[in-house]
């Protein structure tokens, strides 16, 4: 079973990510074994390590497709765009709204047609992360619609 170089890349990218993850968790354990120092974090590093596993074992059952690959890139990029949008966004719009609009672009950009299940899917969802987030993490948010100390 020979691997090429771009899958050798990916499988070393995977890598750097969960030792990368897997370092900060441990850090951040170290510096503070808090609830509230961890509620953030052990979930994310979790999921993020979990979809690394994922990936991993994907990548060596997958047979190796330069077109797909390219068809992946030109998909990822508008994806990275509409996200440093609603990260640089944020400050100015809210989270609340914020986190809603990139939602519902994401879904239209990805194919969803069908206008009610957007609007009704990126507001619950957004309203439902805003009031988590700006109920449990100790410093305040940017908010537009819920208050906040901000």
């Amino acid at each position: 079973m020979g691997l090429s170089l771009n899958k050798l890349l990916d499988f070393g990218l995977l890598m750097a990510i969960s030792l990368f993850i897997g370092w900060y968790f441990y850090d951040a354990y170290k510096e503070l074994a808090s609830t509230e120092n961890l509620i953030f974090i052990a979930p994310i590093a979790i999921m993020t390590l979990g979809l690394c596993a994922a990936e991993f074992i994907r990548n060596l059952r997958e047979k190796e497709a330069a077109t797909k690959q390219m068809e992946s890139i030109r998909d990822s990029i508008p994806v990275m765009v509409i996200f440093t949008g609603y990260i640089l966004s944020l400050e100015f719009i809210g989270f609340d709204v914020g986190t809603t609009l990139f939602i519902a672009i994401f879904l239209r950009l990805h194919g969803e047609v069908r206008w009610q299940w957007i609007i009704l899917y990126s507001v619950l969802f957004g309203l439902i992360m805003s009031y988590f987030f700006s109920q449990m993490l100790p410093y305040p948010m940017p908010m537009s619609l819920f208050p906040t100390d901000y």
